[in-house]
């Protein structure tokens, strides 16, 4: 088998589709609800050449690198939206055995959301909650 000098569906090996890790509420200052879900995918490509893994592993590093907007609180207790440019993934080339490379990728999401009551948002159900999350 010849190994091969690019990525693609071909030679992607699937490990964790999309799994739900957690979800994590608390209460602000300001009695909204902070929520942290999180998730993970995993995958490799296989079969490469060093200098095709090692080239599209930085390809899909920076490629996944990304800006996310987050709310922080100020001193007032007010919501503020800020940028943040963040990378949460690993993304490396791998050698596998004699010339054969592999790139493995994991990717890491952690979406915040700002909800009145946490009892209503339907949108955490099914998520495994962790922390603070019931009202008083």
């Amino acid at each position: 088998m010849a190994l091969l000098n690019t990525i693609s569906a071909d030679n992607k090996v699937t490990h964790v589709a999309l799994a739900i890790r957690y979800a994590v509420a608390s209460k602000t200052k300001t009695d909204k609800w902070e929520v942290h879900r999180y998730t993970t995918k995993s995958f490799s490509y296989v079969g490469l050449t060093e200098s095709a893994a090692k080239t599209a592993a930085e390809s899909i590093a920076s490629g996944l690198k990304r800006t996310y907007y987050i709310w922080q609180e100020n001193d007032e207790g007010e919501l503020e939206k800020i940028s943040v440019q963040l990378m949460q993934d690993e993304v490396a080339a791998v050698h596998d055995n004699g010339p054969m490379w592999r790139v493995d990728v994991n990717v890491n999401e952690d979406d915040v959301s700002y909800v009145d009551n946490i009892a209503n948002d339907l949108s955490l159900a099914g998520w495994p909650l962790g922390g603070n999350y019931r009202e008083d």
